[in-house]
């Protein structure tokens, strides 16, 4: 794209303008096609890209050469779904189909590329959020949680996110596949980025459905949060403090924490590291600080009424602490009101 075609655009267009009093020059053929053709030169047909790019992803030669050439028109095809409308359109062209099948691809650079487009075409998109669960998307980016790269575990947490944000029937169906014992486990990963972006997803969904807090409190949730307060990364043990503050909100669970005895010395440690700090250090964590002694006094200090809300920083695009509703209903509300809100959780292992 260069510069000097621009200019000439631009001058174009200045002589053109009408001037007061002017007299208004006639466009000539010429003109009119030298215009036409800078216009098409600068413009996308993005529906029409979004085919070339659904053909180069279903091609089913896999040299070298055509997996490069995929990573890149899915790092294009990111940019282009990230309007809303485009995620629509790519429904409409047959594109989902491709990206699930993408999600099974046998390269990891495939299978998480992949799965960031989905996560970025769901996100607060309720129709497209619709078309992917009818497409199957739910049991692949489930089973993409146990994948052996770390990349395709995180983005599968972010696509699982953003799908069931403002989606009531999805979050039934993520409970009803095993979906919190599968978080669970997510949390005890080697890898820091996934055990955040677990402790952020159970802790929206313990949000979303209070009586599972107990379930993840019998699968180890609250002695992993517990681990994870020690973790020299701030955003993972900002997380767990948040997610042990959700669990406190359900009573059976509160009873387990205040006799859990390694959650009262994490959280101890926790508060004199944070004690601890000074300048601009403390400053930036003075926040965090106070959360991590509020949820010491509502735990052991003092009896417990109901628990204040802690403040939860604004985190990253796709994170599940930001997945609240704001008091919305997604509009497949209506169909999860056959389902019974309070059907027991499903603890075994995934099917």
């Amino acid at each position: 794209m260069s510069m000097p075609a621009w200019k000439g655009l631009f001058d174009w267009s200045m002589q053109h303008q009408s001037q007061e009093g002017a007299v208004p020059k006639q466009v000539t053929e010429e003109d009119r096609k030298w215009f036409q053709e800078a216009m098409a030169q600068y413009t996308v047909d993005h529906v029409q890209r979004m085919k070339q790019i659904k053909a180069t992803l279903d091609a089913s030669n896999d040299s070298a050469d055509v997996v490069q050439q995929k990573q890149d028109v899915l790092e294009e095809l990111l940019e282009i779904v990230d309007n809303i409308d485009n995620a629509r359109d790519l429904h409409t062209i047959g594109g989902l189909a491709t990206l699930l099948s993408l999600l099974q691809a046998p390269q990891a650079s495939l299978r998480w590329r992949a799965a960031e487009v989905v996560a970025t075409c769901v996100q607060n998109n309720p129709p497209v959020q619709q078309w992917f669960m009818e497409g199957g998307a739910m049991p692949k980016l489930l089973h993409l949680l146990h994948d052996e790269d770390a990349t395709c575990r995180t983005k599968a947490l972010l696509a699982l996110s953003c799908l069931i944000r403002l989606n009531p029937l999805a979050l039934e169906v993520f409970r009803q596949k095993r979906g919190v014992p599968q978080l669970v486990d997510a949390a005890k990963d080697k890898e820091v980025k996934v055990q955040r972006k677990a402790l952020h997803l159970l802790r929206h969904v313990i949000n979303a459905h209070p009586p599972d807090a107990a379930a993840a409190c019998q699968l180890g949730a609250a002695q992993q949060a517990a681990t994870c307060l020690g973790s020299s990364d701030d955003d993972t043990w900002q997380a767990a403090v948040l997610l042990i503050h959700e669990m406190t909100q359900n009573a059976e669970t509160l009873e387990h924490l205040k006799q859990d005895t390694q959650l009262h010395n994490q959280l101890q440690s926790l508060e004199t590291r944070l004690q601890g700090l000074t300048g601009e250090d403390k400053e930036a964590l003075e926040e965090e600080s106070r959360q991590c002694t509020q949820l010491i006094n509502n735990l052991y200090r003092q009896p417990h009424p109901a628990a204040p809300p802690l403040t939860a920083e604004p985190r990253r695009n796709g994170e599940a602490d930001e997945a609240s509703s704001g008091g919305q209903l997604h509009p497949l509300a209506a169909v999860t009101s056959s389902l019974d809100q309070e059907t027991p959780l499903l603890l075994g292992p995934p099917s």
